[in-house]
């Protein structure tokens, strides 16, 4: 989640945002993807070297964490109702930026699946 700054405090923009404000807002990234059926969430604090990840299938949440340098990646792997996804995303701190690796699938009428893989880069801070 981006970062909030209290409600206490007067967004003077004359006078600006004191350093500690100032330092967070910057070092905080947020972004998301579609892949068919599938969501990916993250948000990124550069600062605390932490990345909370969300992935969603049709719209239910079926994998969440938190990757840091001490766990750089997380296995994906559900399914809901005529939806499928398995893979990973990975961190990658020294470049800065995420990866993900997944093979989703939609069942068809006749009963088999049709499947595609995706990689890339969610995002780079």
């Amino acid at each position: 989640m981006p970062t909030k700054i209290a409600e206490t405090e007067v967004m003077d923009f004359a006078s600006g945002l004191d350093e500690e404000n100032a330092e967070a807002v910057l070092d905080t990234v947020d972004g998301g993807l579609s892949l068919g059926p599938v969501r990916i969430e993250c948000d990124v604090n550069a600062a605390a070297k932490t990345i909370r990840v969300s992935v969603s299938v049709l719209g239910h949440r079926i994998s969440s964490a938190t990757l840091s340098p001490s766990k750089l990646s997380i296995p994906i792997k559900g399914n809901v109702g005529l939806a499928k996804v398995e893979g990973a995303i990975t961190a990658d701190f020294e470049q800065t930026l995420i990866r993900y690796e997944l093979k989703a699938c939609v069942r068809k009428l006749i009963g088999s699946w049709a499947c595609r893989k995706y990689a890339g880069v969610l995002v780079n801070w």
